[in-house]
């Protein structure tokens, strides 16, 4: 590794333990690049083989989330959706049609899942939800002081509950898929 400045040592006894940590910490990190090969891997899968049919309201709807939470991000830079239509010489239907594959592989993935979760029972209890969302909110609220005094009103907290619940399935639904697979090492 070389030398190391004295304050990359502040948090550990000795350079071994800080070299162990580092270690560590590039091994978690291939352990989950390869969970994430897997999950696509298995995603591809599961929307490849899919018979269920697709209503384009279902894909014309995944387009308008994706349309709205791009516009949020722009938002977030600064950036309006119009600016970005003007910067890029683009249109709303030049995104969707860019965007449409995906919509089309994420609304069959959440049709998959959630036939595969009620099929297997693999739901989540209001307390793992709750548990969630307080955990959520309390990660928004982390560092952020000027927030702290004032109350939560402005989050939409029924968004905020079923963005966590498909997520909560959705995991549940990974986690037996992975269960339930053959895997082969890339």
């Amino acid at each position: 590794v070389g030398e190391l400045p004295p304050e990359s040592l502040k948090n550990f006894d000795t350079p071994e333990k800080l070299r162990e940590s580092i270690k560590e910490g590039i091994m978690l990190e291939k352990k989950e690049r390869e969970e994430e090969r897997i999950r696509i891997e298995l995603l591809k899968q599961v929307i490849d083989t899919s018979t269920i049919p697709l209503p384009d309201s279902l894909v014309e709807r995944q387009l308008d989330r994706m349309t709205q939470d791009f516009d949020r991000d722009l938002r977030a830079r600064g950036l309006s959706l119009d600016e970005y239509f003007k910067q890029s010489k683009k249109e709303a239907k030049d995104l969707r049609k860019e965007w449409r594959d995906q919509a089309i592989s994420q609304v069959k993935m959440s049709l998959v899942a959630d036939q595969l979760a009620s099929v297997e029972k693999l739901g989540i209890t209001d307390e793992e939800l709750e548990e969630q969302v307080q955990l959520r909110l309390q990660q928004y609220l982390a560092g952020r002081p000027d927030l702290e005094s004032k109350s939560l009103e402005d989050v939409d907290m029924h968004a905020v509950r079923s963005n966590l619940h498909s997520l909560l399935v959705s995991n549940k639904v990974f986690e037996f898929l992975l269960t339930h697979a053959t895997i082969e090492e890339a």
